[in-house]
């Protein structure tokens, strides 16, 4: 199943065994078990390698697919993670016009909640409680609230963040 491969790849990456997971997943495409997890674990092996010509193969698998909104939130940790940030919020804003349209509520949710936790990571606490206080409404899962009480906690709203905690 497409998920036997899936657990197999992420367990040789938990490794540290790459290759293998590389190989693993490009034998789930081969045998047309593939979903947008596998590629997914590809692109991240990509960067994980430096591979950009990878990476960029992944991107394109996905476009056009519900599944792009995945690949994309990946590239905008990379991007993030590589100090350009302008281009991380530029496609989690792509993947929340995509998630948004084919009525991910909760999926686009996440993604501005993530967002605004790089925000605070990285310093930028205005812009992660505006973000955060934006998507608050919205939020109404466990994992999205508790992300942002983290990005108020994180940046300086301890008051807030308790208060959301609480209430989780």
């Amino acid at each position: 199943t497409p998920y036997g491969y899936l657990h197999e790849a992420l367990a040789y990456m938990g490794l540290n065994r790459f290759e293998e997971a590389r190989s693993v997943a490009q034998r789930a495409i081969d045998n047309k078990a593939d979903n947008l997890f596998v590629h997914q674990i590809l692109l991240q092996l990509a960067y994980l390698n430096n591979d950009t010509a990878g990476i960029q193969q992944q991107l394109q698998w996905a476009t056009g697919k519900p599944s792009e909104y995945l690949l994309l939130n990946e590239q905008a940790g990379i991007e993030a993670s590589q100090g350009q940030l302008q281009g991380a919020r530029d496609l989690i804003q792509r993947s929340v016009q995509i998630t948004d349209h084919l009525g991910f509520k909760d999926t686009s949710v996440t993604s501005n909640a993530v967002l605004a936790l790089v925000e605070a990571e990285l310093g930028n606490a205005a812009q992660a409680r505006a973000l955060a206080q934006s998507t608050l409404p919205q939020a109404k899962g466990r994992t999205n609230q508790g992300t942002l009480a983290t990005v108020w906690a994180i940046a300086g709203d301890g008051s807030r963040a308790q208060t959301l905690s609480n209430s989780l």
